[in-house]
Parts: C-alpha cells; structure tokens; sequence
C-alpha cells in the first residue's frame, strides 16, 4: 500500500555546527542578546497558571497570541531542546562528548509546521533523528524527527490552542495529539534544579550539567509539554527497532492476542493490556505502540525558551572542554 506524507517541509535544514568552544560561548552570549532573531525581553500572553480559555474553546486570536509568544520567529521567546550523540539503540553514548540544540519556530501565521534549525555546542555534533512511522486508519505516514518530540519533517499543526497546538502528520484528515505547552519561570534557580525537570535530560544530553549550581539568568523559563492522544494509531520507530524473524502467526501462537488490520495494515493486538504490538509493514514485523484516545503522556522531555537555552549551552560547552 503506498504510504503518505513522505515529502521533507522546505526550510528545516541543520545549521552550521561551530568547532571551538570559545567560539561557540562568545556566539551564545551574543545570542543571548538577541543574535538568534528572538526577543529575551519579549513577555507570554499567558501561563499555566492565568485564567484564560482553554483548548479548542480559546479565540483564535488568543490562541495564537500565545502560540506566538514562544513560536514566532523574531518575536517570540523561543523553544529549544538539546541533542546529543545516540547509539544503536536510540540511548546516549556513555562517554558524552558531544552537545547541541534543536530550535523549533514558525515564520507566519501560514505555516502549518515547525522549522528546525540546529548549532553545536560541543565536539563533533551530528543532529540524532528517528525513523517514525505512523499508522491510523487512513493509512502509514512516515517521519524523521528528534528522539524527544513527534515534531519532523511531516508533522502538521492543525491548529494552535491557548496553551499548546493540535499536532498530527501531512496527509492526515485529523490530529494525532494534542499538546500543552506549561511555562514556569526558572530564573534564579541552579542549573541542577532546572534540569533535573526535563523527564529527557538524560536522553538529551544534559547530564555534564545535573550538578550545577550556576543560578539561571532572569527571564529563565523551562516548558513542560505532556500530550493527549486524540486519534487511535500504531507508532513504529524504524531507528531502534529491529524486524522480527517471526510472523504475526508464530507470535500469535506463542503469545495470544488477535490479528486485526488497521489502515490496511495487519498488526497482532497483544493479549494482555501491558502487552506491546507487533506491526507488519513494508514486508517485516516489528514491535511498537498503540496509542489510544485520551491517553495522557505526561513524563516527557521539556523544552527551554532562548534565556534559559542560551545559558544552559554556556554551561554545557565549559563542561564538555574543561
């Protein structure tokens, strides 16, 4: 069955990596006061914590005021996340000497997905990106994106919320999740405290800085980013995991469960709840995940606005080179 949405969005290229530490903590301070196309200074609509509509209900223009707020490129305050080197099996390498960071933003209220650009911070930085493939019952659409987010080349915002956006694939009648964006100010505390919050601070590499005491800057702000599942889907990552040898039947009669189709897609739905699926697709069998309606993800990675990133790619790049 041909698949959709395969096509890579014009424009979400890597930056160029820099090569010496100094270098690259002279940049970030200049960043810092503005060099990156944001505004530090810039103020959010609203919080988590403010009274305001909520979700779908939100006026459009509200909802996209605050979508703006950390989106918009050259207004807003940014949304970065950090990257290092992973291995085979989708986990950082134990002797971490590499560190960068994603930057996610839009240009104009048109834009129907993320841009992504990405800087060195340390060593020999190669942005890490996931093989994902989506399957709902319109079909497979694949996607390459960071190990931390469903955002790629295909993914699609559908619409932006008061405090979050409506996220799914191209090609896609319909969103997959939905996303709320919850923004707390960190300024003033240690490094340490502020990641120790991000549930991928491990994955992501900031481990050289978990005992750091350096207090954040002010305007620091730290996003924390649980999801709801809106659309029923299968979700397999091609990056860390491996065909199986056997077939949906063999499983099935080793392990129990019912063969079902999904999108023209047949996948064994495990016997028990805590089971895992397998998938079959393009001619092998893999495992993955089935996601269900109003399943809440709340352990996920975090995500930093250009203060707060700015600061912790300083202590990063001095950890990293001292």
């Amino acid at each position: 069955m041909a698949e959709a949405g395969k096509s890579e969005k014009p424009g979400s290229g890597i930056a160029h990596q820099c090569t010496a530490a100094a270098m690259l903590v002279s940049a970030i301070m200049l960043a810092a006061c503005g060099g990156d196309g944001n505004n530090p200074t810039g103020t959010v609509a609203a919080d988590s914590t403010g009274p305001a509509p909520s979700g779908a209900n939100a006026p459009a223009d509200t909802a996209a005021a605050f979508f703006d707020s950390i989106f918009m490129d050259g207004a807003g305050k940014g949304y970065y996340q950090f990257d290092t080197a992973h291995d085979a099996n989708g986990l950082p390498l134990m002797n971490q000497t590499t560190s960068g960071r994603r930057r996610y933003y839009v240009t104009g209220e048109a834009d129907t997905n993320f841009t992504q650009t990405t800087n060195a911070i340390a060593g020999g930085y190669v942005p890490y990106v996931e093989s994902v493939v989506f399957i709902t019952d319109e079909g497979a659409f694949t996607s390459q994106s960071a190990a931390s987010t469903n955002i790629g080349t295909n993914s699609k915002i559908f619409k932006r919320l008061q405090q979050g956006y409506d996220l799914g694939m191209t090609g896609m009648s319909t969103p997959l999740y939905r996303v709320t964006i919850k923004v707390q100010d960190v300024s003033g505390q240690s490094v340490a405290a502020v990641v120790s919050q991000d549930e991928n601070a491990t994955l992501n590499g900031l481990m050289p800085v978990r005992q750091d005491n350096a207090p954040m800057p002010t305007g620091a702000q730290i996003y924390q980013v649980p999801y709801t599942v809106l659309k029923q889907h299968l979700r397999i990552n091609l990056s860390i995991t491996r065909p199986s040898p056997s077939s949906l039947e063999t499983l099935q009669a080793s392990q129990g469960g019912t063969i079902e189709m999904m999108g023209g897609y047949r996948w064994l739905k495990p016997a028990t709840s805590n089971g895992l699926p397998y998938i079959e697709y393009n001619g092998a069998v893999y495992n993955g995940g089935l996601q269900m309606p109003d399943d809440v993800h709340e352990a996920v990675g975090a995500a930093y606005n250009q203060v707060a990133a700015d600061f912790i790619a300083q202590r990063l790049a001095i950890a990293l080179t001292h």
